[in-house]
């Protein structure tokens, strides 16, 4: 009934009377341990341990012929006091004794897989096949040869000793760990819905985190995966109780925050990360990021940070983050350290060949032919054109770069190849779009944005520059304002820049030079006004 107190008292008035008394001493020891086990306080443990101890050696030596298990209360109290080399000899003696004490093997696996040496991993894991051959269900047993088949990926074998296990045992930290094993093995093979229920489970079982930690992590992640960010967050914190300074679940909760527009939350989260463990330069990423809009230097000065951390650990430096340092120079005009930046992050490719005019001789004459592809498939003919989809997002900035620098020719290129390899990036045809309207070629620039459209007919860049361009003519002024209001519903009226097209066009309208009612100009000025104020 765990009423451990009351169950001591009434050992002890027996050994009062009978200090050899064999159950009371197997009693009163279990419940020294049970003591040990439940005291927050380790010097009081260890000092019920002891205790524990005294009183199965008292046992031992009143009844030298007593069953090989009792010899497990000593091996156990001696693992409990660090005692480890006579604690697996406790446990050896008793397999001399009673070679399919299947409690014995499992305890000395557990032994052997603490070493974290191959070899005794090895031998762990037999001890533990053998506790499984002896007894199929003992709980201890068959979650970790769980563990095991887990990370050889046989999630089946995972499954069906986890599930036996549970119909094994009324051990709430067993049946806590037999849930994990489940859900862990669900959320690899991404069921997240069943992982997430059996993780749920799985801390349920827990009466405080400290027993068993390892499930809020999982229960966070998948809270987090589905936007539960509040709930995600205290499941993190959960596991913060116990490693206050694990980076991995505060960088987490700096993305909860970051998600929960706590901006200065997650920055603050994500520096004691760096304070933490200065080499992650993951934290150093997630910084730079957050205090892209609020302060530049800052977050240039993070980026760079990551950067040197991954050349001074041997590692490639991901093209996401030169990118992003392209990206915010670029933004200061500082264009030269921009494209450098970019190039890095693109490394060789045919795009090299384009830049330096080498990649066929005709590219003078297909430089202003924005719709033709035929010129790649010449190229293609004759070397790669392998792009891969990384790498795209950096060539079109690296392609808006040239296109500040007046370089459309070069621009317009690799706009062309970004569309030759991946049809449906409308943003390349917008651009192409814009340089041919820079042109004054109004009409390529129409049928362009046209070729947008027909991938996304609601993409609300597309429509608002299709609308621009239709208020410049007499003939189509008065559709611009379809266009413009489709953009704005594309986006549920939460884009500033089609509520200031719709007001442009309504002030348009008023100001045209053609005969009208004043109220009709008087009804258009006001709203124009109206729509400006939205903004």
């Amino acid at each position: 009934k765990g009423e451990l107190q009351m169950a001591s008292d009434s050992f002890k008035i027996v050994l009062d009377e009978d200090g050899d008394n064999f159950p009371a001493l197997l009693g009163q020891a279990s419940v020294y341990f049970l003591m040990g086990d439940t005291e927050q306080q380790h010097k009081k443990a260890l000092e019920c341990y002891k205790n524990s101890l005294e009183l199965y050696k008292r046992a031992l030596r009143g009844y030298a012929d007593c069953p090989a298990a009792v010899r497990l209360g000593i091996a156990f109290c001696r693992y409990k006091l660090g005692q480890l080399d006579r604690a697996r000899q406790a446990f050896d003696r008793v397999l001399q004794l009673d070679p399919e004490n299947f409690d014995a093997l499992v305890a000395l696996a557990i032994m052997d897989l603490q070493t974290n040496e191959a070899g005794e991993i090895r031998s762990g894991m037999e001890k533990m096949r053998r506790a499984f051959e002896i007894y199929p269900y003992c709980t201890l047993a068959l979650n970790h040869l769980a563990n095991h088949y887990f990370f050889t990926g046989q999630h089946f074998v995972v499954e069906q000793l986890s599930e036996t296990a549970l119909s094994s045992s009324s051990h709430g930290l067993l049946k806590s760990q037999s849930y994990y094993n489940l859900a862990r093995s669900y959320h690899s093979k991404g069921d997240f819905e069943t992982a997430g229920r059996y993780y749920m489970a799985s801390v349920k079982e827990v009466n405080k985190p400290q027993d068993f930690v390892l499930p809020f992590v999982g229960l966070g992640q998948i809270q987090l995966k589905f936007g539960d960010f509040k709930r995600s967050l205290a499941s993190f914190e959960k596991v913060l109780e116990v490693h206050p300074e694990n980076c991995e679940s505060l960088k987490a909760i700096g993305n909860i925050y970051a998600n929960l527009g706590e901006n200065d939350k997650a920055i603050e989260t994500f520096k004691k990360v760096t304070r933490i463990d200065p080499k992650d330069h993951q934290a150093f990423v997630e910084l730079g990021e957050l205090l892209v809009e609020s302060d530049w230097a800052a977050a240039m000065e993070y980026l760079k940070t990551a950067c040197t951390l991954l050349r001074k650990a041997g590692e490639k430096i991901p093209v996401e983050l030169l990118n992003g340092i392209g990206l915010l120079y670029f933004e200061k005009a500082e264009f030269e350290l921009a494209e450098q930046s970019f190039k890095e992050a693109l490394g060789d490719g045919i795009w090299v060949s384009i830049m330096d005019g080498t990649a066929g001789s005709s590219i003078a004459n297909w430089s202003v032919q924005y719709r033709d592809q035929s010129f790649f498939h010449q190229l293609e003919e004759n070397v790669s054109l392998e792009l891969p989809c990384d790498k795209v997002t950096t060539l079109f900035n690296y392609a808006r770069l040239l296109e500040e620098l007046h370089d459309t020719v070069k621009a317009s290129l690799l706009y062309r190849l970004i569309i030759f390899k991946y049809p449906d990036y409308i943003d390349a045809y917008l651009r192409l779009g814009s340089i041919a309207k820079e042109k004054n070629n109004i009409q390529l620039s129409i049928e362009l944005i046209g070729d947008a459209l027909k991938i996304n007919s609601k993409y609300p860049n597309a429509l608002s520059m299709l609308g621009s361009l239709e208020l410049q003519s007499d003939e189509t002024w008065l559709t611009a304002k379809e266009h413009f209001r489709d953009a704005k519903d594309a986006t549920d009226g939460k884009d500033p820049y089609s509520w200031l097209q719709l007001g442009n066009w309504n002030y348009f309208a008023a100001n045209r030079p053609e005969k009208k009612a004043p109220k009709f100009e008087a009804t258009h000025r006001e709203k124009a006004k109206e729509l400006f104020l939205n903004v």
